[in-house]
């Protein structure tokens, strides 16, 4: 549900803030902000997704059948995420809109793009 609410902030739609922020005020103004020119940039902590990319692509972090290459566990997660695809977002548990479905440069032409 938090999800499919920020997307539809994200895609574009007049939300109705209120001005003194809160909820302390129920019975005051609200100020419409059209979020479609809006850039959001946003973040997460997504603790375990390595795993989701580990059984992917097959590989393993411990036991037998490994890389031989020594390497901390942390280089090793970075090496993972670095390999993160839309499908790895999905099955850890974000909806399909939110998985970063379009290619970088579709994204990167569309924020630079002058209006």
């Amino acid at each position: 549900m938090l999800q499919q609410a920020l997307l539809k902030i994200l895609e574009g739609t007049v939300a109705n803030v209120p001005p003194q922020g809160g909820r302390k005020h129920p019975h005051q103004e609200f100020t419409p902000v059209d979020t479609t020119n809006i850039l959001f940039i946003c973040g997460g902590a997504f603790v375990g997704l390595e795993k989701t990319i580990e059984r992917r692509i097959g590989q393993k972090s411990l036991g037998f059948h490994t890389d031989a290459q020594p390497s901390t566990a942390q280089r090793r997660n970075i090496e993972m995420l670095e390999q993160v695809q839309p499908t790895d977002l999905i099955r850890y548990g974000l909806i399909r809109n939110l998985s970063g479905a379009c290619r970088w440069s579709e994204c990167w032409a569309i924020w630079t793009r002058a209006r």
